[in-house]
């Protein structure tokens, strides 16, 4: 694959260690993504770019390639090496005789003008046990927001008040969503005692007109962990046949979502 993007290349795998340090990448004939499961969270991650934005020449795959790291920042490292170079060629070696439906990327090489790096890519079962990628018909129902019940937006400044939560109470696995009176709040109970007072993080008046009667979201405590605090996000809180909590942030043309179960 040839003359991709340095610039590009390194600011999707930026956004994608905020998430987790392992990179995942699917590189097809008119797409770059990334989607799988993270376990110990119980977040997924998507992330998704046009080709067009990252490589200059055009091709065409018989199949998509899969290039996985364990280290996402030591890919940066190795690409902070080509200091002269706006783009690089990749010279990927994968299994040509596998009969699924992509390639898995044994190695890729790092070419430059004056410089290549050979970097070997993490094995299948590696990212099998540890981020389940995920099919592209789970991460539609995933993204799908037609269960909407509230959407609103958080600043970069408010996550990183919000993000605290993932330093309170390491015992506790979730927070509240509460929803009293058209006014959302984020909450943290101060002890596991239900009688005890309440923490109120981040409280926001919604303007979109919420159908239900007030209510108590409990969610995932955990996405705080891998969700970046300096950036502002969307927020859409879904219920019905796939409840879930979506964050969804877009900059530099990137596509970065996280979604928390509820």
């Amino acid at each position: 694959m040839e003359n991709c993007n340095k610039s590009m290349l390194q600011t999707i795998i930026k956004q994608m260690v905020i998430v987790d340090k392992y990179v995942n990448l699917r590189i097809g004939n008119d797409f770059t993504d990334s989607s799988s499961y993270l376990p110990a969270h119980d977040v997924v991650k998507h992330m998704r770019i046009s080709n067009g934005a990252m490589f200059t020449n055009e091709y065409t795959l018989d199949k998509p390639i899969r290039l996985s790291f364990i280290t996402g920042t030591r890919l940066l490292v190795l690409l902070s090496q080509f200091e002269n170079d706006d783009t690089i060629d990749l010279d990927v070696s994968y299994d040509s005789e596998t009969e699924e439906d992509e390639y898995y990327a044994l190695k890729v090489v790092l070419v430059g003008k004056d410089l290549s790096i050979t970097e070997i890519c993490a094995d299948k079962r590696f990212d099998t046990i540890n981020i389940q990628p995920l099919s592209d018909e789970i991460i539609n129902k995933l993204l799908n927001k037609d269960d909407s019940v509230m959407c609103f937006d958080i600043s970069k400044d408010d996550m990183r008040a919000i993000k605290n939560l993932g330093n309170i109470d390491k015992d506790g696995k979730r927070f509240k969503y509460v929803v009293e009176n058209r006014v959302l709040s984020i909450r943290e109970p101060n002890s596991n005692d239900e009688n005890d007072d309440e923490s109120e993080i981040y409280n926001k008046t919604l303007c979109n007109d919420i159908d239900s009667e007030d209510k108590v979201y409990l969610c995932n405590k955990n996405v705080f962990s891998v969700i970046n605090n300096v950036t502002d996000y969307n927020v859409c809180i879904c219920e019905g046949d796939m409840s879930k909590v979506i964050y969804t942030h877009d900059e530099d043309d990137i596509c970065l979502n996280v979604i928390a179960s509820i």
